[in-house]
């Protein structure tokens, strides 16, 4: 009795092992049959170089930031000018950009 049950179960893992292959090879198949994406010949592959592109790249689209808006960024920093910042605590990253603020504004406006 226990060889047959170990036997169905092997026949069972079988067929499921055979079905993901069928699977796999109808795909396989599938996608063998359409046309490849790189040229297959040299020289083909060389002229394609060297063809016009079929679509115009679209014009990038340069988009505003919000002024209020955070970005992260990396940024290297003299350990000690770090290391200044951070002696108070926790927000040491938002006083860092109120300094860059405070000389971003003042150089505005000394400009006009």
């Amino acid at each position: 009795m226990g060889i047959s049950v170990l036997a169905t179960v092997h026949l069972n893992d079988l067929s499921f092992v055979h079905g993901a292959r069928l699977r796999a090879l109808a795909v396989r198949k599938h996608i063998m049959a359409q046309k490849p994406r790189r040229p297959l010949d040299p020289r083909d592959a060389a002229e394609a170089l060297f063809a016009a592109p079929k679509k115009a790249a679209a014009p990038a689209v340069e988009k505003r930031a919000i002024p209020t808006t955070k970005e992260l960024v990396s940024l290297k920093i003299d350990s000690d000018v770090l290391a200044y910042f951070q002696e108070d605590g926790p927000g040491w990253q938002e006083r860092i950009n109120d300094c860059l603020r405070i000389q971003m504004l003042a150089r505005r406006d000394s400009e006009d």
